[in-house]
């Protein structure tokens, strides 16, 4: 299945496992799940699983994603399915370019299992052989996996160590009549550990991929392992032909053998999902880029086309139509009758083989198409040449090659490079003068101008006040948004940014300088300018009475809803609040008077109302188990404060003065705590039934959040200068409960999400630590010129996606790097980052779209596939750009629909009836209106302008030329038709095998 990419393949792929899964008549259905690196896997791993609740898909889904492993770890228990994960480097050890010693733990079980079938192998020779450059651990882990093998059936039992032995037997070539200690033997004497320890950890996996005996085999986004689906017995050999090349062919072959089976009765099931399964067009750039032959993607297809039909002829038959077909485009002919029946023989020979449905070619009666790219140009200045001049001077004749293309990528290059690129390493030294180093982050100084033109275009584009908010603008105010939250539409006032870059170092290199430049903007102000980098005060928010009030999710005051009266005018609002509150304290027999002696203060206050409504003993046993969550780091504040409301909750309350009242309807309407609370009831009505995790969402969440000097900077004011006071005003006038009531609409439409769930993805959200990022400056030596030294610069408005893990050379005192999953999980909350920069690592299957809705090509993709990818982490399921276009058509119709529910399940009752279609695809996936933004940075006179022209005519051509020989000839040739303003035309001729419009007719 190849649909477009961002439509839901996930989604098919559930329907499926179901619908095995409700038709299977003995035992559970097996399925592995491939993918290209876990962070996707775990991603998609619910969805898959979406008709299954919480607890079962717990049972249902293994927590090994190493088959080499799997015999050490419990084995999922749900009677109908049980779910795999993996990835092709951690299945096939051999794998070109993976290292082949593997993870420890691996070699450890290796080695105990092998002393197991072969005793007589010499135990000491083993012992050398696996443990490789491992530490004492490793004496450890063999004697933990000795203890389990000892328990009955520990570590898969006999059964298990026989399809061991019998794998490492293939793997290692012994025919029958050979014998195994013999050729363990030989590896030990010639010392050839490396190729014993990766056969051993292929066997392991081997094994275990045939206890699971899948049913199904899932590959998701299998372009990245095309590998996995080339036909025969074994893998081209190497040209040396070597003992090593021979055994990484077994190994391969056998894995694969054991992952997809043959084309036996007992076979697995696949289905293959990609958006790009066959790179549809591939120009000469991108060509020359990979190394790839003229002809390869027409190989590439016409081998797939064969794979999926198991039938070569199938191929042939469709090489035949698609050469003829070339003729009619070559001449122009691109709808004549012999094109057109041809396109109708080729669709009939492939969609029994694949479907791609796409946003345009369902027939749809709106859809709008893929956003252009907005060029934003910047002057070059004669500091971005002395970057160049810098290059020049400090790094090694043999790297100078390298010199233009990193230094028009990538900012501050020689201080930002660092030991993960070679050129750097050999530089003969560093520059005498740097742009940032740390006396100038210390002084919170910038040059005047950025040396980089693109990093110039980048920080004009996201100045806006808006990128210095703690949180998103909502699609759905429920009342006109004040001051900062405006939006003025313009680009640098973008909620949050997507950035693409080609170089690993610019990712780092932006996010630390966005960062900085954010940062020495705005904290300064705190401090009437003596402020330093490493003394900026960090604590704004220490826990007190009055604070408490701010972030108590009160169960009294959130059933108070504002919504029972109409969206649009805050004063109605307010004034409903206020009758309901009234109500609620005649209830509890409070009295309301117009004056009282004595004025309490609203922390006072609750906690004796709550005890009077039977609800302060959740509240306090809330506050205490998140009290001894964290332990109360605060020097004893917190527990001071909690006594207090403590002692508060039993004073006699039995009546309220109007001024006291007044106060109350404010903090319903302010509060942060109690905004929370609500917005959670509405979608998860037991939400008080887990105030402890509410709570500690508030507290330990938002408070620590919000504890920001960036954004005491940007909220306070002359006018209100009280942080806790300006945190209540921006509650208002940034419509914070309405970002999160989206929110949790967004998130209660993902499978099988529970309250648990949520709470803890947007702590951990909340919780995000601010990464650092090693800046590079000369060695305060001056005799030591070919020297540096480094300092760290700290990310909060932008964070680098990276590998999630460090590359080469680590950098001194570097930290570990956020694990992608936590960073992806941020930057799809409403919440900072507001800008995320990666690489092609966030280039497929990453779903970053729940509050971004713009898109910066820092770097141009290499074409119009890679394009769409980029696009595609965008433009998704209920992305931004679909929420707001629904919200902007259908706020008039919901403004008269009074009631106390979301607003946003009111919305999407409307949007689904009055805009949905049976396709599936409207209103969630496209809806008019519904369009990214997309940006790219660039000098003036740039070959950027140049490659944006051709790559948006690409991009409109590319699908005419499926399949086609000589691609780019071809493209030529209709790139004229598209000149001449015959785009229609054009996309007409498309050959369309979206299994939806086949099935309409």
């Amino acid at each position: 299945m190849a649909d477009e990419v961002g439509l839901g393949k996930t989604i098919v792929a559930s329907g499926v496992i179901q619908k095995m899964t409700r038709s299977r008549r003995k035992g559970p259905l097996c399925v592995l799940y491939v993918c290209s690196n876990l962070t996707i896997a775990r991603q998609n791993m619910d969805g898959l699983l979406s008709f299954l609740g919480k607890k079962e898909r717990e049972e249902a889904i293994g927590t090994i994603d190493r088959p080499s492993l799997m015999p050490t770890r419990e084995m999922p228990t749900h009677p109908g399915v049980r779910v795999f994960q993996l990835t092709p480097d951690t299945a096939i050890p051999t794998r070109k370019g993976q290292r082949r010693d593997g993870r420890m733990e691996e070699r450890a079980l290796a080695l105990v299992l092998i002393r197991q079938i072969a005793p007589n192998v010499s135990t000491a020779g083993l012992f050398r052989a696996f443990k490789r450059n491992a530490g004492v651990s490793f004496k450890g882990w063999v004697k933990h996996y000795q203890q389990m093998g000892a328990e009955r059936k520990g570590l898969g039992g006999g059964e298990y160590r026989a399809r061991f032995r019998d794998a490492l037997r293939e793997v290692l070539g012994i025919t029958e009549g050979g014998h195994l200690p013999p050729r363990l033997n030989q590896f030990l004497q010639e010392r050839n550990y490396q190729d014993l320890v990766a056969a051993a950890r292929t066997a392991l996996a081997i094994a275990a991929l045939r206890d699971i005996a899948p049913d199904l085999v899932i590959f998701d986004e299998f372009q990245r392992f095309r590998d996995l689906t080339d036909e025969g017995d074994e893998p081209e050999a190497d040209s040396d032909g070597n003992e090593s090349a021979d055994i990484r062919e077994r190994a391969a072959a056998r894995v694969m053998d054991a992952i997809r089976g043959d084309a036996g009765s007992d076979a697995p099931a696949l289905l293959l999902l990609s958006a790009t399964p066959y790179t549809p067009y591939r120009s000469r750039q991108e060509r020359r880029v990979a190394g790839a032959a003229e002809d390869q993607h027409s190989s590439d297809f016409f081998s797939l086309v064969s794979f999926l039909a198991a039938d070569g002829m199938v191929a042939d038959q469709a090489l035949q139509l698609f050469s003829k077909l070339r003729e009619e485009l070559q001449k122009g002919e691109l709808r004549s009758e012999r094109a057109v029946d041809l396109r109708g023989e080729l669709t009939a020979l492939l969609t029994p083989l694949m479907s791609r449905t796409e946003r345009t070619s369902v027939r749809l009666n709106s859809c709008d198409g893929h956003s252009s790219s907005k060029l934003i140009e910047s002057e070059l200045l004669p500091s971005d040449l002395r970057q160049f001049q810098d290059m020049h001077d400090c790094l090694s004749e043999q790297d100078r090659d390298w010199i233009v293309p990193l230094w028009q990528s990538v900012p501050l290059p020689m201080q930002t490079l660092g030991n993960r690129y070679t050129a750097w390493r050999r530089k003969r030294r560093m520059p005498a003068q740097v742009e940032l180093s740390k006396q100038v982050r210390d002084e919170y100084k910038k040059p005047a101008h950025w040396p980089h033109p693109r990093l110039r275009a980048l920080i004009a584009t996201t100045s806006g006040v808006s990128m210095a908010m703690p949180w998103s603008r909502p699609s759905l105010p429920w009342w006109p948004l004040a001051r900062n939250w405006k939006f003025d539409g313009s680009a640098a006032d973008d909620d949050k940014l997507l950035v693409f870059s080609r170089f690993r170092a610019v990712p780092t290199a932006l996010s630390g300088l966005l960062s900085y430049t954010a940062e020495q903007r705005m904290v300064p102000r705190l401090r009437d300018g003596e402020t330093s980098y490493e003394t900026v005060p960090r604590h704004w928010l220490k826990p007190s009475s009055a604070l408490l009030e701010l972030f108590h999710p009160s169960p009294l005051l959130a059933s108070i809803e504002p919504l029972q009266a109409p969206i649009g005018k805050l004063a109605v609002m307010q004034t409903g609040v206020r009758r309901q509150l009234r109500e609620r304290l005649a209830e509890l027999g409070v009295k309301l008077v117009a004056k009282r002696k004595g004025h309490r203060k609203s922390w006072e206050l609750l906690p004796a109302l709550e005890l009077r409504a039977g609800l302060w003993a959740t509240s306090s046993k809330a506050w205490l188990d998140t009290s001894d969550e964290l332990g109360d780091d605060s020097g004893g504040l917190l527990t001071e404060a909690l006594h207090k409301w403590d002692e508060a909750a039993v004073r006699e309350c039995t009546e309220i003065s109007a001024r006291e009242l007044d106060e109350l309807v404010a903090l319903a309407m302010e509060a942060p705590g109690v905004a929370l609370l609500r917005a959670l009831q509405r979608h998860w009505p037991e939400a008080t039934d887990h105030m402890s995790d509410v709570v500690s969402t508030a507290w330990n969440g938002l408070r620590n959040y919000l504890n920001r000097p960036l954004f005491v900077s940007a909220l306070t004011s002359r006018k209100v200068s009280r942080y806790p006071a300006a945190i209540r005003l921006a509650v208002i006038e940034g419509g914070f409960e309405s970002v999160l009531d989206e929110h949790f609409w967004y998130l209660s439409q993902k499978p099988a999400s529970t309250l648990s769930e949520v709470l803890a993805e947007l702590r951990a959200a909340l919780r995000l630590r601010d990464p650092n990022v090693t800046f590079h400056e000369p060695a305060d030596d001056a005799e030591a010129a070919e020297c540096d030294q480094s300092f760290r610069v700290r990310c909060h408005v932008a964070i680098p996606l990276t590998e999630g893990r460090i590359h080469g050379k680590r950098e001194i005192g570097s930290d570990e790097p956020l694990r992608p999953d936590e960073v992806r999980r941020a930057f799809n909350s409403p919440f900072w980052p507001k800008v995320l920069v990666t690489t092609s690592i966030g280039q497929e299957g990453l779903d970053l779209h729940p509050w971004c809705s713009a898109l910066a090509h820092w770097d141009l993709a290499t074409g119009p596939v890679a394009l769409e990818q980029r696009e595609g982490r965008i433009t998704r399921f209920a992305g931004l750009a679909v929420r707001r276009a629904i919200a902007s058509r259908m706020q008039l119709r919901l403004m008269m629909n009074v009631g106390t529910g979301s607003p946003w399940k009111q919305l999407a009752q409307l949007a689904e009836s009055e805009l949905g279609d049976d396709s599936g695809l409207a209103p969630w996936w496209t809806v008019d209106g519904a369009r990214c933004k997309n940006y790219v940075f660039s000098a003036f006179t740039s070959e950027q302008r140049i490659g944006l022209d051709a790559l948006n005519q690409e991009r409109a051509l590319y699908r005419l030329v499926l399949g086609m020989p000589d691609q780019n000839d071809l493209m030529n040739v209709l790139k004229i038709k598209l000149e001449q303003g015959e785009a229609s035309e054009v996309g007409a001729a498309c050959l369309d095998l979206c299994a939806y419009n086949r099935e309409r007719g």
